[in-house]
């Protein structure tokens, strides 16, 4: 499993492995309000070692990927037409200025660059 969630090489009839599991419940919650201590209740884990496993499986601190993946899918709504402050929302930045400085730092660019509707 790598830090997008993609299926690695192993055993495809298998079952999931935790690690596996713990990606796969992330992606799915990506909207939501998450934390890692709820994440980690989800699995009957204290949050240290959901962190362990889940930087084991994808090789990254699990707030450092939540945030990497929401501010993909909301690059990919800004490709799509939306405003930049829908994408903030839709990827579940509370706070539009902390969406634009993380996606600044991500991205290296605005998030006007792409959308068609720059005003927020």
């Amino acid at each position: 499993m790598d830090m997008l969630g993609k299926q690695s090489s192993h055993n495809p009839t298998a079952e999931p492995t935790i690690s596996e599991q713990l990606v796969w419940y992330v992606n799915d919650m990506l909207c939501e309000e998450i934390t890692v201590e709820r994440l980690a209740e989800h699995f009957f884990l204290s949050a240290s070692q959901f962190t362990r496993l889940f930087k084991e499986a994808t090789g990254a601190e699990p707030w450092a990927c939540i945030t990497a993946k929401r501010l993909v899918r909301a690059r990919e709504l800004l490709q799509s037409g939306e405003s930049a402050k829908r994408a903030a929302e839709v990827g579940s930045f509370n706070d539009y200025s902390v969406f634009y400085k993380a996606y600044v730092k991500h991205f290296g660019e605005k998030p006007s660059a792409f959308a068609k509707d720059a005003i927020i």
